[in-house]
């Protein structure tokens, strides 16, 4: 026996050799056919040549109707005007629906289009035996020709699947074995609209039923119809328009009663044909099944309808069935706040503009809104009040918690999404914080890094002159004359680095005179600190830094624009940052020093270790009373570059030391 492969190709090669790509029967498919092919092809050809002929004729002398050749059983035939049928020599072949027109076939024309005729059904003939022909030949490979198109269709299947679910922006959600549901983000792909408000609902072990309650046209019956179809398209293998990350179960059966059922072939009212599918499902209640109803218990006396609904959700629940279900009986929505396994979802409202938003809110019933709705449409207050009378204290008391709680709700959602909108703002502005603080250190080291190569040159380039100048003297034997000369080249070079030095700083304009008053803000040139003014004196100021209060001589200070929510600090003109860096002591002892006279010293030296890029530092202030030691720590709580301090070892000095690590 040949193989599955073996036989599929035979099977293509017979079916190739005499079926066209578009499914009909090649022209050659044999020696007849295509002979038979050619002889209606040229047959038809001369019989339309000469029916153009008497066409041309007919439509001069005024006897065709205004309409083209056409074809009648088999035969072209001419359109004539029925008052000139006897006008013309021809067999009638068709009549107009009206009756106005005749299809006329020329007598000139009849014998050819009889030998047509016979082309024709010898070409069916023909056509016939070699489709039988094939298909004996295919016979034995019934089961590869099955088992092919069951393929193909599958394949047709998933694409189609596939296709559509690029249509409709559909995505895989995660499955699961148990019987539950839970979409995020859902849309009803029958809804055509750009803005759906998306769904999120959940149906759970510890939560099987959900109703849905709210105002008419708010979203529920969509709500209800969205999930069961989501649903039932996983179910069947489609991807669906939804969150990837919702869950959909697999539920043994489905059953939903929505709509209007009645009949009146079969005798049913729509809430006859309601009771019906309610006992059917009643019937078939049992865990595993998904069960959905629009309304229920509506279509009778809502004295009764409220507790038929209670008592067969009752009945449902206990069976161990899943379901949602929709409603406006407060009975209903009350049973369900009661009852385990069943959760309350309302349809949010807009009770500013009294429209719906067609957001599900779990966990809470829904209003019907009627009486704002009745509002809406233009009742008087007098109607309303009327009927808010008619409906009890009780209905009021729960219709007016209803609406109270949805405005809560309201305004709860409003200073949600604000709180996002200033955090989603805060974020932005600390990674723009975060990001230009990187820049300014990145340059800070950049600049660093270049000053200490350029004094690294300028030092090696004075130690050539140095040693070239020495040498010259030893060479000549410290001739006068010539020691005079290069001696004259060091001092000018040393003049050029001077004069590359002070190029270098910036001109310092001279502080205007400024009348001080107590209050003003103020800046100290030495350090960049802003402080406040506290007292004034002839020739200097008493200033308030953070917790410490010094005296500022007035060339030292400047008034400052603002307070600047901490201590900035500028670099030294004119420094030489590379010979500094070297001798720069890292410890300062402030021993035997006042109190103003020690913080001050802190302050200049903190500054200088900043700007060399100095990390940790130490002060000796020594233990006496502690009083120098708690300024100094006060002070340093007000300085922003510093990280931490603590006291030295134990054996390195303790409390007598304070040692200081910046940022």
């Amino acid at each position: 026996m040949l193989s599955e492969d073996e036989g599929l190709q035979t099977v293509t090669r017979s079916i190739v050799a005499v079926i066209t790509d578009k499914g009909q029967l090649k022209s050659n498919a044999s020696a007849p056919f295509a002979k038979l092919s050619l002889d209606i092809e040229r047959i038809e050809k001369e019989v339309r040549n000469q029916i153009k002929h008497i066409f041309k004729q007919w439509r001069d002398a005024g006897y065709t109707a205004d309409a083209e050749l056409t074809v009648r059983e088999e035969r072209i035939v001419i359109p004539v005007k029925s008052e000139h049928k006897r006008r013309v020599n021809g067999f009638v072949k068709d009549v107009s629906a009206t009756g106005q027109v005749l299809f006329v076939e020329p007598v000139e024309s009849l014998e050819l289009n009889n030998r047509l005729k016979e082309l024709y059904a010898d070409r069916r003939r023909e056509r016939e035996r070699i489709l039988l022909k094939v298909t004996d030949a295919l016979r034995p490979y019934k089961g590869v020709v099955e088992l092919a198109m069951s393929s193909l269709v599958e394949m047709d299947v998933l694409a189609a699947r596939g296709a559509y679910a690029a249509a409709i922006g559909a995505q895989r959600p995660r499955l699961i074995g148990d019987a539950v549901l839970s979409l995020k983000n859902a849309v009803n792909p029958l809804l055509k609209t750009t803005n759906v408000v998306p769904l999120d609902l959940q149906l759970t072990h510890e939560n099987r039923f959900l109703v849905i309650s709210g105002p008419n046209a708010g979203g529920k019956s969509v709500a209800l119809k969205t999930a069961f179809l989501l649903q039932y398209m996983v179910q069947h293998g489609l991807f669906i328009p939804a969150s990837p990350d919702s869950e959909c179960g697999v539920f043994n059966g489905m059953m939903m009663d929505c709509g209007d059922g009645q009949s009146m072939e079969a005798g049913l009212s729509t809430f006859s044909a309601h009771l019906k599918h309610l006992k059917a499902m009643t019937d078939a209640a049992k865990p595993g099944i998904l069960l959905g109803v629009d309304e229920i218990g509506d279509g009778t006396d809502p004295r009764f309808g409220g507790p038929i609904a209670r008592v067969i959700l009752d009945q449902l629940l206990k069976k161990g069935a899943s379901g949602i279900i929709t409603t406006h009986f407060s009975s209903v929505k009350e049973w369900a706040g009661q009852t385990p396994g069943v959760q309350n979802a309302g349809m949010a409202y807009d009770l500013e503009h009294l429209q719906p938003l067609y957001r599900m809110v779990p966990g809470k019933p829904g209003s019907s809104f009627a009486l704002q709705l009745l509002k809406k449409t233009g009742f008087s207050d007098s109607i309303i009040h009327q009927i808010e009378g008619l409906g009890g204290e009780e209905s009021r008391k729960t219709e007016h918690l209803l609406v109270e709680l949805e405005q809560q709700q309201a305004k709860l959602q409003q200073l949600l999404t604000e709180n996002e909108q200033k955090e989603r703002h805060l974020q932005l502005l600390l990674e723009e914080y975060h990001s230009l603080k990187q820049k300014i250190e990145s340059r800070r080291r950049e600049m660093l890094e270049q000053a200490k190569i350029k004094a690294g040159r300028m030092l090696d380039e004075a130690n050539k002159q140095i040693e070239m100048t020495i040498r010259v003297i030893r060479e000549h034997k410290a001739d006068k004359v010539k020691t005079q000369e290069v001696r004259g080249k060091l001092h000018r070079f040393r003049e050029q680095i001077k004069t590359e030095s002070v190029q270098e700083e910036k001109p310092v304009k001279p502080p205007a005179p400024v009348k001080w008053l107590p209050g003003m803000p103020v800046k100290s040139l030495q350090n960049g600190a802003v402080g406040e003014v506290l007292e004034v004196k002839k020739d200097r100021l008493k200033v308030a830094l953070g917790l410490v209060q010094v005296w500022l001589p007035l060339n030292e200070v400047e008034p400052a624009e603002k307070q600047m929510g901490g201590k900035q600090f500028v670099s030294a003109k004119g420094f030489n940052w590379v010979e500094r860096n070297a001798t720069f002591n890292t410890q300062l002892d402030l021993r035997g020093e006042r109190e103003e006279d020690a913080l001050k010293k802190v302050a200049v030296w903190l500054d200088e270790a900043y700007a060399l890029g100095q990390f940790n530092l130490k002060v000796i202030h020594g233990r006496g009373d502690g009083i120098l030691r708690k300024s100094l720590r006060l002070y340093l709580k007000t300085v922003n570059y510093v990280r931490s301090y603590h006291s030295d070892r134990e054996g390195q000095g303790g409390d007598g030391n304070t040692i200081i690590e910046l940022i």
